[in-house]
């Protein structure tokens, strides 16, 4: 996810969930990931918080390096 003052975008596994430029950050409990149609029923094995929203690049780098490493996953 990201979430900025004009700017909440969800992914899962690369793939787009949800975007909007309004300003809906707020956190409700209890907590559900996805969007308000379509929570996300999975696993979460980590978490990684940023001080900013990534761009593409920044996630690839993040994801090729980091967690296909951690996790033993091929590409």
């Amino acid at each position: 996810m990201t979430s900025q003052s004009t700017n909440w975008t969800a992914w899962i596994n690369g793939v787009l969930q949800y975007y909007t430029n309004n300003n809906p950050v707020a956190i409700s409990s209890p907590f559900n990931m996805g969007n308000p149609n379509n929570n996300f029923g999975g696993d979460v094995a980590e978490v990684l918080i940023f001080n900013q929203g990534l761009t593409s690049s920044q996630r690839a780098t993040i994801i090729t390096n980091y967690l296909f490493s951690k996790y033993s996953i091929s590409h």
